[in-house]
C-alpha cells in the first residue's frame, strides 16, 4: 500500500509558507480561530492492479477542504492548492463550495494512479 500522507502535507505546507494560509491539518481543523486554513485526508486507497501475490498500481483519492472567512480567500487558496497538487501528478476530480453563513468552506477530491 502506498502512502502519500507526508507528500500532500508537505504540498500544502508550501501554500502555509507562502503566506496565504495560516494552517494545514489532517481530517479537520484544529480550530477555527486560525483561518484560512486548509484539511486534507485520504478518501481511497484501492488496487487497480495486482501481480504476483502483490499490487503495484493502486489509485489514489485525497479530499481537500479549505476554511475561510470569505470565497475571495477560498477560490485564491483552491487555485494555489491546485498548482500543488498537480506538481505530484494528482488531477481534481471534483470542487464544490459548501454553503454557510459563518465559516466558508470548500471541499476538493483529487485522485491519482501510483
Amino acid at each position: 500500500m502506498i502512502n502519500l500522507n507526508k507528500n500532500i502535507f508537505n504540498k500544502l505546507n508550501e501554500i502555509q509558507e507562502l503566506g496565504i494560509v495560516k494552517g494545514v491539518n489532517y481530517s479537520y481543523p484544529e480550530t477555527f480561530s486560525k483561518l484560512p486554513c486548509i484539511t486534507f485526508y485520504e478518501a481511497n486507497n484501492s488496487i487497480v492492479k495486482f501481480a504476483e501475490d502483490d499490487e503495484y498500481l493502486s489509485e489514489i483519492n485525497y479530499v481537500i477542504d479549505i476554511w475561510a472567512e470569505t470565497y475571495e480567500q477560498i477560490n485564491n487558496i483552491a487555485i494555489k492548492v491546485n498548482e500543488k497538487l498537480k506538481e505530484i501528478d494528482f488531477i481534481k476530480e471534483v470542487s464544490y463550495d459548501v454553503p454557510s453563513e459563518e465559516i466558508k468552506h470548500k471541499f476538493m477530491r483529487f485522485k491519482t494512479i501510483k
